[in-house]
């Protein structure tokens, strides 16, 4: 929480609040993490406020949380690093009894193929956290596309990988909830007929392309100017808001934070079109979040956002302006309320449940349980 990951606090948090009762009350679940140490963040130093909260993350990643975890390491079964990007961890921890999961294989590629990344991580952290991953004795992929990445580069033997696909929250559906819409209505102000509105959902990381996410919106403002866009998830950096004003957008987006699950599923709901630009992604949970709300999705032409979002969505290639333009515009142009495509969406989304992934992640727990107890008694023999 305190690194500011929702996504990964949310992965971790649907285990563990799902964990304990009915038919998984046989596994206790506890959470293993140190408070944050502030190091350099609490010096005063004009204008390095984001060096110093990267170097405070680094010590506490790899220097703090090991040592805090060690004294640990005889305490429990079995031990499941949610985020990849922890995988570390698992070097202090016993390795037939370490579960990691992989949301995407970005930690790896300054390792394995540095052209596809613009990462600052230094190597030799990002082989501490490989040397953590292929110590674990089981990897969850959140998507059969990440297992084949995974596979394409060698990272852990393919018999010790299998997919378990995330879920989506029960607060995204397309019924109204007067609450949650007010709370939008506040933010946005009341919804208009006369206004279509796009949205966006998520980080502004490069692989995100928010470039071509403003780019697209400028040809479709071009040809509509009652038309805005939404973006949730924090604010634009420096460089992407300059291009905003160079295309003269600005006036027409709103940025948002991170917003509470049923404040972002009204969100959804009023809007007309969900776009997706990334060039990479390990599952995509904004796009089945929309999904799930009913509403239409474009989204990138990639291998694992149509293993996700089948034939609900539609597509264009990365970066290819007009063909996301022209997809954006055709999705946007028909009936929001059209109920075939609507329910389709909705029927899409249902495939992704967080009690099944539970319910699977718990399966591997206890496989994992059985061998480590089985191995004990020949290891201590030998």
């Amino acid at each position: 929480e305190e690194e500011r990951w929702i996504s990964m606090d949310m992965a971790a948090d649907v285990l563990r609040v799902r964990f304990g009762s009915g038919p998984l009350a046989d596994i206790d679940a506890t959470r293993l993490r140190p408070p944050m140490r502030r190091r350099l963040t609490r010096l005063p130093a004009l204008g390095m406020a984001r060096k110093a909260d990267t170097a405070d993350r680094v010590i506490n990643r790899f220097w703090d949380y090991p040592r805090w975890l060690r004294r640990h390491a005889d305490m429990f079964d079995l031990f499941h690093v949610v985020d990849h990007t922890y995988a570390h961890l698992a070097l202090d921890l016993p390795g037939g009894r370490t579960v990691v999961t992989v949301h995407d294989v970005d930690t790896f590629l300054p390792l394995v193929d540095p052209a596809r990344t613009r990462s600052t991580l230094p190597r030799s952290l990002a082989a501490r956290i490989r040397r953590g991953l292929q110590r674990a004795v089981r990897v969850l992929c959140v998507s059969e596309s990440t297992r084949v990445e995974l596979d394409r580069y060698g990272l852990v033997p393919h018999q010790r990988s299998l997919v378990i696909h995330n879920g989506v929250d029960p607060v995204y559906t397309p019924q109204a909830d007067a609450e949650s819409d007010a709370a939008a209505s506040a933010l946005l102000g009341p919804p208009s007929g006369d206004v279509v509105e796009l949205v966006h959902c998520g980080t502004t990381i490069g692989r995100k392309h928010i470039d071509t996410l403003l780019e697209v919106f400028a040809v479709i403002r071009a040809r509509n100017p009652c038309v805005r866009l939404i973006k949730a998830g924090g604010a634009l950096t420096d460089e992407q808001a300059a291009l905003a004003r160079r295309l003269h957008v600005d006036d027409a987006i709103v940025t948002l934070p991170f917003l509470p699950p049923k404040t972002l599923a009204a969100v959804y709901r009023r809007a007309r079109v969900a776009l997706t630009t990334s060039d990479r992604e390990g599952f995509c949970l904004p796009l089945i979040e929309a999904l799930a709300c009913g509403t239409a999705v474009v989204a990138s032409d990639l291998p694992v956002l149509r293993e996700v979002g089948g034939n609900a969505c539609s597509y264009a290639p990365v970066g290819d302006i007009e063909r996301w333009a022209l997809a954006v515009s055709l999705a946007a142009g028909q009936s929001q309320t059209e109920s075939a495509a609507s329910q389709a969406r909705v029927q899409r989304a249902a495939a992704f449940s967080w009690d099944r992934h539970a319910a699977s992640v718990a399966t591997v727990y206890r496989e994992v349980a059985r061998a480590a107890e089985a191995a004990a008694p020949a290891h201590a023999a030998s």
